[in-house]
């Protein structure tokens, strides 16, 4: 079974089968296992909870997005992916 990438999705679906028995190999476009941004997130794992007592908001969990993912996505699709996530 052939897995790529090593985020929580990724690792969590290699780690499942791999208890199941299946022969599994993950890919990673890191240049370590450790550098995928569920690991390496700077903000919340999956969701701004955008409180002010902890300074949260949607353009600091887009700003977080961009930089956990070292600049390599756009600034505007990560803002409507936070702004339509089922869109």
């Amino acid at each position: 079974m052939i897995v790529v990438g090593t985020g929580l999705a990724g690792a969590g679906c290699a780690a499942a089968l791999g208890e199941l028995g299946y022969d599994v190999v993950v890919y990673t476009f890191h240049d370590a296992a450790r550098r995928a941004h569920s690991v390496a997130a700077q903000g919340g794992i999956n969701a701004a909870r955008a409180k002010k007592v902890d300074n949260d908001s949607l353009e600091r969990f887009v700003k977080d997005t961009v930089k956990g993912g070292d600049f390599r996505g756009r600034k505007r699709t990560a803002s409507g992916w936070v702004r339509n996530p089922c869109a």
